[in-house]
C-alpha cells in the first residue's frame, strides 16, 4: 500500500506523498475565446459538449477547453484546428511537468459546486481556473493513469452507446404498439 498525504483539497482528498498539488497555471495558460466573424468549416466550442457551427478562424490544437459561463463541469479535448467563443476558455500545457491529457481528465474533477450560482448562467473566471488546485504526478504516472482512464473510459462509452441504442429502439417499439393501437390493427378487445 502506498503512503498518503491530505492534499489540502477537499476534492482531491489523499493523495500519493510523491504527488504535488499545484495551481492549474503553474503548468497551464487559459485563454478567451471570442465570437467569430468569418464562414469557414473549423468546429465553434462554447460551454457545451459539442461544436454548434463552424466558421474561418481557427487556433491550433490540442487543447482543453473549460467552461466560463454556463456549462462549467464538461470540460472537452479538442485537437486539430478549432475556435473557442467567449462562454469557454482555452488551456494549454505551459510546462512539461504536466500532460494536456493528464490535464483533461483532472479538469473534469474540479471542484465547481462554489461558482455554480442561482442564476441561469453559471460563470468561472480565469482567475477560479487559474487558482484551483490539481494533483500533478509524475510524468510516467500521468502516462499509467491516462492509459488506465483511456481504456476505462472507451469501455463505458462503448456502453452508454450500446443503451442508448437499446432506448432508441423501445421509444419505436412504443410509437409502433401506439401507432397499431390507435389505428385498429391491434384488436384490444382480445388483449
Amino acid at each position: 500500500m502506498r503512503e498518503t498525504k491530505d492534499s489540502g483539497v477537499d476534492w482531491i482528498g489523499e493523495v500519493p506523498v510523491n504527488w504535488e498539488i499545484v495551481p492549474i497555471k503553474a503548468d497551464v495558460s487559459i485563454g478567451h475565446g471570442s465570437d467569430p466573424t468569418t464562414p469557414g468549416d473549423i468546429p465553434v466550442w462554447g460551454s457545451g459538449g459539442e461544436p454548434f457551427k463552424t466558421c474561418g478562424e481557427h487556433k491550433n490544437g490540442p487543447a482543453v477547453l473549460l467552461g466560463r459561463k454556463g456549462t462549467l463541469d464538461c470540460p472537452q479535448l479538442v485537437t486539430g484546428l478549432y475556435w473557442n467563443v467567449d462562454t469557454a476558455f482555452d488551456a494549454k500545457i505551459t510546462s512539461k511537468k504536466l500532460s494536456l491529457k493528464f490535464f483533461y481528465y483532472a479538469a473534469t474533477c474540479v471542484d465547481i459546486k462554489p461558482y455554480m450560482t442561482n442564476t441561469a448562467k453559471p460563470s468561472m473566471t480565469q482567475f477560479d481556473w487559474d487558482n484551483s488546485r490539481i494533483p500533478r504526478p509524475p510524468l510516467a504516472e500521468q502516462r499509467r493513469i491516462i492509459s488506465y482512464l483511456d481504456e476505462r473510459c472507451a469501455a463505458i462509452d462503448e456502453a452508454i452507446a450500446r443503451q442508448e441504442q437499446l432506448i432508441e429502439k423501445l421509444g419505436e417499439y412504443r410509437k409502433s404498439v401506439i401507432h397499431h393501437a390507435v389505428t385498429g390493427k391491434i384488436d384490444c378487445m382480445e388483449a
